[in-house]
């Protein structure tokens, strides 16, 4: 049987598919727009290439004036309007128009709605199957958090060390009164004054673990309690 984890990844692969395959009719639909302005250029240079001395093709020319008519019928062009006029009831102005192929938007159209319905079953599934899902992930948070906890004391522990090494070797330039060699050394590094969020891990860790557990308390106490 699967589990609820498991159900989970299926319906966000899902929308996942769901939102590559609208990006790829996105792209079409740009595609398709470029689509006669392009055949069009080509048609200018070779008509232009003529008229400079160039040979005539007549099957180019028929390809391209074909692809052109083709392409035409494919689409049509709806008017672009510029924002809203300053007084209210005058028209927006058209402000240029667009080029839409009616074939890939209803493609686009139809992959949106099943994006949308997609969606609509993650949430769904998430929602009805938050305390079963939660309950399987708690416990490697959990372990995620005492990894982060044993990782946060060997920083520290690191920092504390690193701080008395170099105070040693100062300690010993001045008791050799080669305090001009002090310069020589790294710039000390104290990680919590750098980094407050390191200080405030640290004091979770002392006053609070379960607070560097990168999950809701509700579902940590029960997979302790469940644990114990």
């Amino acid at each position: 049987m699967a589990s609820a984890t498991e159900g989970l990844e299926r319906h966000r692969s899902a929308v996942h598919d769901g939102e590559r395959r609208v990006r790829e009719l996105e792209g079409e639909v740009r595609k398709s727009a470029r689509a006669i302005p392009r055949l069009q250029a080509e048609a200018a240079d070779y008509h232009g290439g003529v008229e400079r001395g160039e040979d005539p093709d007549p099957e180019r020319e028929r390809e391209l004036t074909e692809a052109i008519r083709a392409a035409e019928e494919a689409v049509v062009r709806r008017p672009v309007l510029g924002p809203p006029a300053a007084h209210r009831g005058t028209p927006r102005a058209v402000v240029g128009e667009e080029i839409v192929d009616l074939r890939v938007e209803a493609r686009l159209n139809a992959a949106r709605e099943v994006l949308e319905t997609r969606r609509a079953e993650l949430r769904r599934f998430a929602a009805e199957g938050l305390d079963a899902i939660g309950a399987e992930r708690a416990g490697h948070s959990l372990e995620v958090g005492r990894r982060f906890a044993a990782a946060l004391d060997a920083l520290v522990d690191a920092d504390r060390e690193h701080g008395a090494e170099r105070g040693w070797w100062i300690e010993l330039l001045r008791d050799a009164g080669a305090e001009h060699r002090i310069a020589e050394l790294p710039e000390g590094v104290e990680l919590a004054a750098l980094n407050p969020a390191i200080a405030e891990a640290g004091h979770l860790r002392r006053t609070d673990p379960a607070g560097l557990v990168p999950a809701p308390r509700t579902f940590i106490e029960r997979e302790e309690q469940h644990g114990a």
